[in-house]
């Protein structure tokens, strides 16, 4: 018997996708089938950004599925995005193939929650405000919104960036509200933490505190002093050494750097050339002609400070454990060498030894003896002579019996 089969030779391979158009997010589900105008008994071959696509593990594309004509991605990132395009050929045929024409896929991020704050400046008498809308991940376009008290005060539209800003203006010393920012795009909206919009002017007092670093050896080294004021929002800080200001205390400086806006001075050495008194004064950044605050005075010196290392502190530990040590044989070994002085220690003046292990007390005194007047005068001449034997040969096998 024989079989025939007919081959359509290939032509017009193209790619339809599934979403379409081609735009999608990040976790979305993507299907690409190589269609073709004509054919049979055909075999498909896929590439990504020129690159074929593969059923290794380590194919960029994983986790997906070849099945015929179709490719599957599941849960796209960003790293499935770009140009693709399938090849199709005859499988009897080799030579015969038809190619389509790339297919470019877009990626989407989602947006992460937006961040706010804002910045103070002075216009002539009058103060502004100017806040800024961010979000740190995601795909514009978006658009930012801002609101106070509930209230959308402004609106941009950012086709570039992630970032957007509003002026509010704004009196010093008032709470003007709070304040919110939303972003949204064709699948998100998400809203910000809310803010406080109240700038506190630069008040109270001003202290410095003052740490000494040392090195390993224990020598000081460094110092770093930190200014610290009472309240004020946007303050601005500047350093004096022994009433003279220290401009551009830190441009091409090797002993002294400014940290934290300012607000911390580091002295990366201690000489006798920046020894002295150091104060620190603040004032509100945003107006030049708001009055300065001063702390007081502290005093930055080279001393010599004695500090205990490991080693010493190691010996002296050891030292203290050997004379406890020490202590607690010498305790046990004169118990052990004098086990009777407990109970010698112990007995009282009427008691009879026989021996050194054993002794007794002396019996009481009849109670007929004791009323008796031979008694009384036998006892004042046994206490006239500090002679217990008188008394105690008398005594001796007499015992004393009470009926009650």
């Amino acid at each position: 018997m024989i079989h025939l089969q007919v081959i359509i030779l290939v032509s017009g391979a193209h790619v339809t996708s599934d979403p379409q158009p081609p735009v999608l997010y990040e976790g979305s589900r993507l299907t690409l089938s190589c269609d073709v105008r004509a054919g049979s008994h055909l075999s498909y071959t896929w590439f990504h950004n020129r690159q074929e696509v593969t059923s290794l593990p380590t194919s960029p594309l994983n986790p997906r599925l070849l099945l015929g004509n179709t490719l599957i991605v599941e849960n796209v990132t960003a790293e499935h995005a770009g140009n693709y395009y399938c090849i199709a050929r005859t499988m009897l045929m080799d030579r015969r193939f038809s190619s389509s024409s790339e297919v470019n896929i877009k990626v989407k991020a989602h947006l992460s929650v937006p961040q706010i704050s804002f910045t103070i400046s002075k216009e002539g008498s009058s103060y502004r405000c100017n806040v800024t809308c961010r979000s740190s991940r995601g795909t514009p376009p978006v658009t930012f919104r801002l609101l106070l008290d509930n209230v959308e005060v402004g609106s941009e539209v950012s086709g570039e960036s992630l970032v957007a800003w509003f002026p509010v203006p704004v009196v010093p010393g008032q709470d003007m509200g709070v304040l919110l920012c939303r972003v949204e795009n064709d699948a998100q909206l998400l809203t910000s933490e809310p803010l406080t919009l109240e700038v506190v002017p630069v008040g109270g007092s001003v202290t410095v505190d003052i740490e000494y670093l040392y090195r390993f050896d224990s020598k000081m080294s460094a110092a770093r002093l930190q200014c610290h004021l009472s309240f004020g929002t946007f303050p601005s800080f500047s350093w004096s050494l022994n009433g003279s200001l220290l401009f551009g205390c830190c441009e091409g400086s090797t002993s002294h750097a400014l940290a934290d806006a300012g607000r911390t001075l580091l002295l990366a050495e201690i000489t006798p050339e920046n020894s002295g008194y150091y104060r620190c004064r603040t004032k509100d950044s945003y107006d030049n002609a708001s009055a300065w605050v001063e702390s007081e005075p502290v005093l930055v010196q080279i001393t010599e400070v004695t500090m205990a290392t490991i080693e010493v502190i190691a010996i002296v530990f050891c030292c203290f454990l050997m004379l406890t040590l020490a202590g607690g044989v010498a305790c046990v070994t004169r118990m052990l060498r004098n086990p009777r002085e407990c109970v010698q220690s112990s007995q009282q003046p009427e008691e009879r030894r026989f021996s050194d292990n054993f002794c007794i007390i002396r019996p009481p005194l009849p109670l007929s003896e004791v009323t008796s007047g031979t008694a009384l005068k036998r006892l004042d001449s046994c206490s006239a002579d500090n002679d217990v034997s008188c008394v105690d040969s008398d005594l001796q096998n007499q015992t004393l019996e009470i009926t009650i």
